[in-house]
């Protein structure tokens, strides 16, 4: 098993509360996405987490059809979305039944089943519950 960076577990850290939080250079104020110890533009190591707009629109969707891990495989197929988010970065995300490339969307930082942080987007006024998303950030393993 991969070890997580310490950026990433923080990042896991928060995303068990609400809102969605992503690290913002406190020297050329770029949000950093994903969590790293330098910032991707200017280098600084000065990187506080900070709670940012959870809005962007949905510009990709990849459709995985076969998985390494159980989980997934018991869900085929299951959509991954490429985010761009209004604060800045592009971030990948577990994505909502209802969403289609152009939509607007809401990305929210959970737990998944493992107790990692991960994203996922939702239609901005929520929709229709999504089964599967709902597995995956509300089933734990033990």
């Amino acid at each position: 098993m991969v070890e997580m960076s310490a950026a990433m577990k923080e990042f896991t850290r928060r995303a068990a509360f609400s809102g969605l939080q992503m690290q913002k250079c406190a020297d050329c104020g770029a949000v950093v996405w994903p969590p790293r110890d330098a910032c991707s533009v200017c280098w600084s190591q000065e990187l506080p987490w900070t709670e940012i707009p959870a809005s962007g629109v949905l510009i990709a969707i990849t459709t995985l059809h076969t998985s390494m891990e159980e989980f997934f495989r018991a869900r085929l197929p299951w959509r991954i979305g490429t985010i761009r988010l209004d604060a800045g970065p592009v971030a990948y995300a577990h994505l909502h039944q209802a969403l289609k490339e152009g939509d607007a969307v809401r990305l929210e930082a959970h737990l998944d089943y493992k107790g990692r942080g991960v994203l996922v987007a939702s239609p901005p006024a929520g929709g229709e519950n999504d089964p599967k998303l709902s597995d995956l950030i509300s089933k734990r393993e033990e």
